[in-house]
């Protein structure tokens, strides 16, 4: 019995080894699985991840040649565009041109048409406002007076339409500016000299500086003028056309040449103005700079540039710290002189922007435009008016030292004053 119960003991813990080992074997085989399973899944990603990147290669190739064509298609367009930019920068200076031409060859077909209207080139205000002064383009100066237009005289000084040279003018000294000084002299600009005639119920000669038989005296046409505020010094400027300008500085008493201003504009110099304070002198050209000068040190203190086309006129604030400009772009800019940079550039006006004045000791700018009007706003372009007859182009504006009286010369020979506000004080027919 004892030998029966030890084999049945030992059949038992065989038995149960074999369980264990059996439950051994089915959780190797379970593991066997799984690994088998992550092995499959393993190899599927790879093949995945391998397919994948064999189509990832030609696509990166496909974007790489792509971006290779877009940026030699963006070098071909840039080229093209810098080819169209200096076409266009060529096709701009024929246009500017066929545009001096075709405003030279209007000129020369209204002169012969309209030879009774004489278009007026330039208008002066005396310091009263009393009287306006206008020269027309052939070349006489007219007086009259701002309340009524009633005529105070005037004095032949160019040729006439016969081109013969009338009783006290000068053969070729057609003037085409004009000022008042503060004692009522009046300064008549002609192409190549500058004469002085006091103030009388009949002009005389006093001065003449210059003239056609003179190559010395000035280099070129004169074409504008500008006293010092004290009246001590005369601004000439001129210069020959699309060559050179030239500034000079006459003394008013005795007519010495002072001197003349170094880095004068590449053009002739359309525009003078002295600061309220005279130190300064700032010139517009042709050449589409506006230069300030120090008189003193004869100097250019700045040269502003931004006009895109010739600079017409120039007026200062009278504080001195402003200066505006004026210009055939139709443009009115403001310049900061303490910092020496653009301050602000006006909206276009509708036409060539002819000429500008400040009114009195305030901040607001008056200008004259080929649209036959004259237009009122501050140096930033505030408070916006226009007021006169449209078409009929304005060559010249002038405002009265109080700014309650503003001139402006007509294309047609006629004058036109208004009151600060834009209201018509008087209008004197060609």
């Amino acid at each position: 019995k004892a030998g029966a119960a030890g084999d049945d003991e030992t059949k038992t813990l065989r038995a149960a080894e074999l369980a264990v080992a059996e439950t051994k074997a089915a959780t190797a085989r379970e593991d066997m699985a799984a690994a088998e399973s992550r092995l499959a899944r393993v190899t599927a990603a790879r093949e995945v991840a391998a397919a994948a990147a064999a189509k990832a290669v030609p696509e990166a190739e496909s974007i790489k040649v792509e971006a290779e064509r877009r940026l030699a298609d963006a070098r071909r367009g840039f080229e093209e565009a810098m080819a169209a930019v200096r076409q266009a920068r060529d096709a701009e200076a024929r246009a500017v041109l066929e545009r001096r031409l075709g405003l030279w060859q209007r000129d020369r077909a209204a002169a012969a048409l309209v030879e009774a209207r004489r278009p007026v080139v330039a208008v002066a205000l005396a310091a009263d406002g009393g009287e306006v002064v206008f020269v027309d383009d052939a070349g006489a100066v007219h007086r009259v007076l701002a309340a009524d237009g009633r005529p105070l005289g005037g004095i032949e000084t160019g040729r006439g339409a016969d081109g013969a040279t009338p009783s006290g003018g000068e053969a070729g000294a057609a003037a085409v500016a004009a000022a008042v000084e503060a004692d009522g002299a009046l300064i008549v600009v002609g192409p190549h000299a500058v004469v002085r005639w006091p103030r009388s119920d009949r002009w005389t000669l006093e001065r003449r500086l210059g003239g056609p038989a003179d190559a010395t005296t000035f280099a070129g046409v004169v074409t504008s003028l500008a006293f010092s505020p004290d009246g001590s010094l005369l601004a000439a400027g001129g210069g020959v056309p699309s060559r050179a300008g030239e500034i000079t500085l006459w003394r008013v008493a005795t007519g010495e040449r002072v001197a003349g201003m170094p880095q004068p504009p590449s053009d002739a110099v359309l525009g003078l103005e002295f600061s309220p304070a005279g130190d300064l002198l700032a010139a517009a050209s042709a050449d589409r700079t506006v230069r300030v000068y120090d008189v003193a040190s004869r100097s250019q203190l700045h040269g502003f540039e931004g006009h895109a086309q010739h600079v017409l006129g120039v007026a200062w604030r009278a504080d001195g710290r402003l200066l505006a400009s004026a210009a055939a772009d139709g443009v009115v800019k403001s310049w900061d002189l303490r910092r020496g940079e653009l301050r602000k550039s006006l909206p276009p006006l509708a036409g060539e922007a002819t000429g500008v004045r400040y009114l009195a000791a305030g901040d607001t700018l008056a200008a004259s435009a080929a649209d036959g009007r004259v237009h009122t706003r501050t140096s930033d372009g505030e408070n916006a008016k226009s007021f006169g007859e449209e078409g009929k182009c304005l060559h010249a504006i002038a405002v009265s030292r109080m700014g309650r009286v503003i001139a402006a010369g007509r294309e047609d020979g006629g004058v036109q004053v208004w009151d600060a506000a834009g209201r018509p004080i008087a209008s004197f027919a060609p």
